[in-house]
């Protein structure tokens, strides 16, 4: 048996923060969740190999076992910013070649973009009484994003530390886009962005809906195992 993948080695206080946080989460979601907006920065490369189930093959007897070269961390990629509702995608953002995602950028570029494509999709005014859903990267804390959701009159969600496994994007919309774009090929950002927003548009309404069915169900579970990490359990 090999041994299980975590994202980080938890404290006692990690797990108790996690508990808290899902319960305060839980009593948010069971509101419901149709203004809210969550979403967050991920890599992607412009070419990544199938994964290991789709690159089964029949062979035969005689027949040598194909290879394929995995991705390297070198490979040519670029960072893009996904946020969704139960609706679907509503912002998909490049960031520049050379460029981070600083608080700067978050608060003076990607934000206020979401918030644009929200208020067009639903024909509002304001984003006010919104409710955002990101983690706790550093930029995500800045002051002048803290500012700007002041100033919109967005609510922010709590997430806790090290908890990738109750980010809807981390266990929902990313690991099924990278999926879908396992063994295509973008010699370019543009075609490489077309073919992010072909995935995101393909996935049918209900499954972003049942994604925060999912985030609700995986908090209950953290509560249960007590702030542990439970991939497997789920």
């Amino acid at each position: 048996m090999t041994a299980k993948w975590i994202p980080h080695k938890l404290t006692e206080e990690n797990k108790h923060v996690r508990v808290e946080c899902s319960r305060q989460l839980l009593d948010i979601l069971e509101g419901g969740f149709s203004n809210i907006i969550t979403g967050d920065e991920t890599w992607v490369y412009f070419f990544t190999v199938s994964s290991k189930e789709q690159n089964k093959v029949w062979i035969g007897k005689e027949e040598q076992r194909p290879q394929i070269v995995r991705t390297s961390r070198f490979s040519k990629k670029r960072m893009f910013c996904v946020f969704y509702t139960v609706d679907g995608c509503i912002a998909r953002i490049v960031v520049p070649e050379g460029k981070t995602v600083n608080g700067e950028f978050y608060g003076n570029e990607v934000l206020p973009n979401v918030f644009k494509k929200f208020r067009e999709i639903r024909n509002r005014k304001t984003v006010q009484n919104v409710m955002l859903h990101h983690d706790n990267a550093l930029p995500h804390k800045h002051q002048l994003v803290k500012r700007l959701l002041q100033q919109e009159q967005v609510n922010l969600l709590p997430h806790s530390p090290y908890s990738p496994d109750l980010s809807p994007c981390d266990f929902f919309l990313f690991p099924r886009l990278k999926k879908e774009l396992a063994g295509r090929s973008y010699n370019e950002v543009n075609s490489l962005a077309r073919g992010i927003q072909a995935v995101v548009d393909s996935i049918p309404k209900e499954d972003y809906y049942k994604s925060f069915e999912d985030w609700k169900r995986r908090l209950k579970i953290c509560i249960e195992v007590q702030g542990n990490y439970f991939e497997g359990l789920v």
